[in-house]
């Protein structure tokens, strides 16, 4: 469900709202929503819906069925609306990826924006009522010792709609990383 666009909604006037992802595990307040003029979402960048968090604090995530694999590059990236920008916002989009209990997980790719946080050392920026394409590009030659783990699609933040949820992997090589070192984890560029 990449474009949101299921379930199905009528697309009335005024508000047509579904709690929940179908595919996705959300918490927040997230749902499915159809094009909704008010909130100037609108179009979606994909189809006629797109997911809506219109609460301060939300998270989607989604774990893949495949796990990392070192001979590979990949790419998640998902288009973002933020409707408001100001010093309480922030958003960040990652993959994590987790022991095979599933009990602890290592964000190990991922791009950040926080207002209030370092604003000199954001990944991208946000500009209200637009939207942007946010990419995490890492490859999995870079993590050696998680070849096999799970990983996760996630996205948290603040009041945004979010819209064209992709996962590409490709050959080592195909598509580079673009990262920055960072303690224990890896800052990709979006």
């Amino acid at each position: 469900n990449p474009g949101f666009e299921s379930p199905v909604l009528p697309g009335l006037p005024g508000a047509s709202f579904s709690p929940g992802l179908s595919g996705w595990t959300a918490s927040g307040g997230v749902g499915t929503s159809y094009q909704e003029p008010a909130y100037a979402a609108s179009p979606a960048p994909e189809g006629t819906q797109y997911a809506l968090a219109d609460q301060n604090g939300f998270e989607i995530s989604q774990v893949m069925a495949e796990t990392l694999d070192v001979t590979k590059s990949y790419t998640f990236t998902i288009d973002v609306f933020p409707l408001q920008v100001n010093a309480a916002n922030n958003l960040e989009v990652a993959v994590d990826l987790y022991d095979t209990a599933f009990s602890a997980h290592t964000r190990q790719a991922y791009v950040v924006y926080h207002a209030s946080f370092l604003p000199d050392q954001e990944d991208f920026d946000l500009v209200p009522l637009a939207w942007h394409r946010v990419q995490v590009r890492f490859s999995g030659a870079d993590f050696p010792t998680f070849a096999g783990r799970t990983m996760r699609l996630r996205a948290t933040g603040r009041r945004c709609a979010l819209d064209r949820a992709r996962f590409e992997r490709y050959a080592a090589g195909e598509h580079p990383a673009v990262s920055k070192p960072s303690s224990n984890s890896w800052w990709c560029m979006a």
